[in-house]
């Protein structure tokens, strides 16, 4: 998974309080980290944090995403993966803030205390707080272990992830940049489109055919967006120019015949992504690229740093750049512990 994605999907969770209606305790584990026990309860926070990021970046509302492709394999299968990834990190964080003397053990408890109080206030009472903590499915003493172990990773955050100890120079932004990011043009084929389209053609043949004294006139299908896709890329195998189909075709409001996209990682979603990513340089896709927006025929485009998008991105590039030097210092501890992965017990957590 791309590395800020990681990070970015370990901050999405949020500091909130648990409160004294649940009972049970969690037994359950999906691993351990030098003995300590993983729980599956704190790992399905992770989880359910993942399935929404994956989610969101295949661009669909419903549980289709569980059977697509996502980052070379099974999108569920990644969200669970990146999952276990996400839990191992911030629990080996916030241990090497207590071996380091960045926080006691106290502390972060009362750290998380702080933050359950604040929590309860913002969501108007307990009651609140009560019906969205059952919602998620969490039970106090998992969401207790959660905001400690988030009260202490962050003080490993602030000490060994700051923009004072990792400097990033620009030399190391800028072949970030070229190394990271992609230039890419894209006709579109709408699926919304196509819709739009035999609506209209039924409604016309509904019209001429209201006189009884001419012929009925036969209704006109509309061609399939994914036939569509496919006449535009015989006509750019035929020699037809790319911008000339943008102006004729394309159904994106955003790409016009003289403008590009400059991405990386998870400003796409990810089959648009992973299929520009996979181009070489001024080559076109082969085949449609089939989102949830319709089908896509991409070309991908010269990207450098002396190009005007780097400097308007910069902050963002030495930020991006920045996370993915964390996670390599924090991988780095991880591989000094011992990390035991239970994948039944992965496989059977719940996303929702």
């Amino acid at each position: 998974m791309n590395k800020r994605l990681l990070a970015a999907a370990a901050a999405l969770c949020v500091c909130v309080a648990a409160f004294s209606g649940c009972v049970g305790r969690d037994v359950s584990s999906v691993g351990t980290i030098n003995g300590t026990k993983i729980y599956r309860a704190d790992y399905e926070y992770y989880l359910r944090t993942q399935a929404t990021t994956i989610q969101n970046i295949l661009g669909v509302s419903d549980d289709s995403w569980r059977e697509m492709e996502y980052e070379g394999k099974n999108a569920e299968q990644a969200a669970r993966d990146n999952a276990f990834d996400d839990i191992t990190s911030v629990m080996v964080k916030a241990q090497k803030a207590y071996d380091d003397g960045l926080i006691t053990e106290a502390e972060a408890e009362a750290e998380a205390s702080a933050n359950r109080r604040t929590t309860i206030e913002q969501m108007g009472g307990i009651e609140a707080y009560r019906q969205a903590l059952s919602q998620m499915g969490l039970r106090d003493e998992a969401f207790e272990r959660i905001l400690k172990y988030q009260a202490a990773a962050a003080k490993t955050d602030e000490q060994y992830g700051s923009a004072e100890a990792i400097v990033v120079s620009d030399e190391d932004a800028a072949a970030y940049f070229e190394e990271n990011y992609l230039r890419a043009k894209h006709i579109l084929v709408s699926n919304e489109e196509a819709a739009d389209t035999d609506s209209e053609a039924e409604l016309f043949t509904d019209e001429t055919a209201t006189d009884a004294s001419e012929e009925p006139t036969e209704p006109t299908e509309a061609p399939l967006p994914i036939d569509v896709a496919n006449e535009i890329i015989a006509a750019l195998d035929g020699g037809a120019d790319f911008n000339a189909l943008i102006a004729e075709y394309n159904s994106d409001p955003g790409q016009s015949e003289t403008s590009s996209y400059v991405f990386t990682e998870g400003q796409m979603v990810d089959a648009f992504y992973q299929a520009a990513k996979e181009l070489e340089v001024n080559a076109y896709t082969k085949e449609p690229v089939e989102t949830s927006y319709g089908y896509h025929i991409i070309m991908r485009l010269p990207l450098s740093a002396s190009d005007s998008e780097y400097e308007e991105q910069k902050e963002t590039v030495i930020q991006n750049c920045r996370a993915d030097k964390f996670v390599d210092i924090v991988d780095s501890w991880k591989s000094e512990v011992q990390i035991e992965r239970d994948d039944s017990s992965i496989a059977k957590a719940k996303i929702n």
